[in-house]
């Protein structure tokens, strides 16, 4: 739900700085890794969503820069930087729109203002961009000729008479640009509502915390990128299109090589040239957005699912609206700390965690070993449950090891009774396989996350941090060695 109170940082309205920092992340991320996103989620009209975003965003950097061209123009640096980083085979046109988005925001807002006409204007001239920049490569690349026969193909397939071919296929042109020019107004209205509200905004802290933990569940999303090739997969596709026509023109098809080498070879070179220039001058922000991306991925899919109360094109609004407010606006209270206790099996973690709970606000269990075998031992108390035993139909098997579900059972109980009085700290030893699929102690880790707001320690195998941060969403952990909790380093929570 939508709450009408302002967000606030410290007391204070987050300043403009922060908030413009904050744009060029998502906006960043929006050209470099959204899109892979967005079919992952299954999201339609992705390419509408994306330019939507980028509209926005544009909007709101005008917004909160007062219109300076300036920042306009470091903030286009930056974005083609972190793309070019993340997505070195993008095809030209994408550099080519983004440069565009970039440079009309500069222009329009820096003389016009942020009004509800400039808005209008800028909306309607980057989504009539992206219309026509596919069209436009394609007659460039593939001719007249290609395009004819390509028109008369469609013409085919709806029946048109060969008299009405010129007439229809201009019908379908003019569709598809009114198809661009109604999504342009209507982002238009929606980036000026957005833009006059959008601190006004708020996500009940409940919706985004059950968003969290049913995504933890969810399948991991995995990277996607474009493949190099495109030229050459274009090239032979029109090699093989002329001979089965039989139309193949040595000077049309040496045209068309030049400017596919041009566009996808050369073209490249130039923007890698460019990248680098750019890096150099951003370096330490580039590598900061790129390290920033799991997180923004993270309360992407958060507010998704959040959307998910409504239905078609209002989806995609609360979407776009609930995506920048999260990613820009909101600020965590009171959040766990958590800290990752790694190294190899049977190095001693169980017993240096032991130590290190000694005379301390503790709750939570250990696992350490007593008479060659696990016990679970409660920190609060003092009292040692057995962990490890004989296979039998009461135990789990885990490596070598023979759990007691019971035990498990009890680990829950201490879990709860820890968060009910709210310790300084709480400890799981540990959280490893059985975890990873859902088992073990991931029902009592989830409580604890959901309900506890104080520093929590969890002993990982080193092996499996990467897996564990990956499906608890512990992009902002800080892990530590067992010569970290015997000397008493990183752990007081900030």
């Amino acid at each position: 739900m939508l709450a009408l109170t302002p967000q606030k940082a410290n007391g204070s309205r987050i300043d403009k700085d922060t908030i413009l920092l904050k744009l060029i992340y998502l906006w960043a991320f929006t050209e470099a890794a959204l899109g892979g996103l967005l079919h992952l989620l299954h999201i339609p009209i992705t390419g509408f969503v994306i330019g939507g975003f980028s509209i926005i965003i544009n909007i709101l950097i005008a917004k909160y820069s007062d219109n300076n061209a300036k920042i306009f123009l470091k903030a286009l640096g930056i974005v083609l930087a972190v793309k070019f980083l993340l997505s070195p085979y993008t095809p030209f046109g994408a550099y080519v729109a983004v440069t565009f988005q970039g440079l009309l925001a500069a222009f329009i807002f820096s003389i016009f203002k942020l009004q509800r006409l400039s808005i209008v204007v800028f909306a309607l001239l980057v989504m009539l961009e992206s219309a026509l920049q596919k069209p436009l490569m394609a007659f460039l690349i593939f001719g007249k000729t290609f395009w004819n026969t390509s028109v008369k193909v469609v013409a085919d397939f709806f029946r048109v008479a060969p008299d009405n071919i010129n007439n229809a296929a201009l019908l379908f042109f003019v569709i598809y640009l009114l198809l661009y020019a109604t999504w342009a107004i209507l982002l238009s209205y929606w980036a000026n509502y957005i833009s006059k509200n959008i601190e006004a905004f708020g996500i009940e802290e409940k919706s985004i915390s059950i968003a969290n933990f049913q995504l933890q569940n969810d399948s991991n999303l995995k990277k996607t990128g474009k493949k190099a090739g495109i030229g050459l997969l274009i090239f032979s596709i029109l090699l093989v299109f002329l001979i089965f026509l039989n139309k193949l023109d040595i000077f049309y098809l040496l045209k068309t090589a030049a400017l596919v080498i041009l566009l996808f070879f050369i073209a490249p070179i130039f923007v890698k040239k460019h990248y680098h220039f750019l890096l150099r001058k951003n370096n330490t922000i580039v590598d900061n957005i790129v390290k920033s991306f799991p997180k923004i991925t993270l309360k992407t899919q958060i507010a998704w699912k959040i959307a998910k109360q409504y239905k078609g094109f209002f989806r995609i609004k609360q979407f776009i609206i609930y995506t920048i407010w999260l990613n820009v606006f909101y600020e965590e209270k009171n959040r766990s700390t958590v800290f990752l206790l790694s190294g190899a099996i049977q190095t001693g973690k169980s017993e240096a965690l032991l130590r290190w709970c000694e005379h301390k606000d503790v709750g939570g269990f250990v696992t350490p070993t007593f008479l060659d075998k696990k016990i679970l031992y409660n920190v609060l108390n003092g009292k040692k449950t057995p962990f490890q035993t004989e296979k039998s139909e009461n135990t789990i098997a885990i490596g070598n090891y023979f759990l007691d579900k019971n035990a498990f059972i009890i680990a829950n109980t201490i879990i709860s009774e820890a968060i009910a009085i709210q310790k300084e700290w709480i400890v799981i030893d540990e959280i490893g396989k059985l975890e990873l699929n859902d088992e073990g102690h991931h029902v009592a880790l989830l409580e604890l996350l959901y309900n506890y707001k104080g520093n929590i320690l969890l002993v990982v195998r080193d092996t499996l941090v990467e897996k564990v941060i990956e499906k608890y969403k512990f992009y902002e952990s800080i892990i530590l060695q067992k010569s970290d909790v015997l000397a008493e380093k990183k752990m007081l929570a900030e």
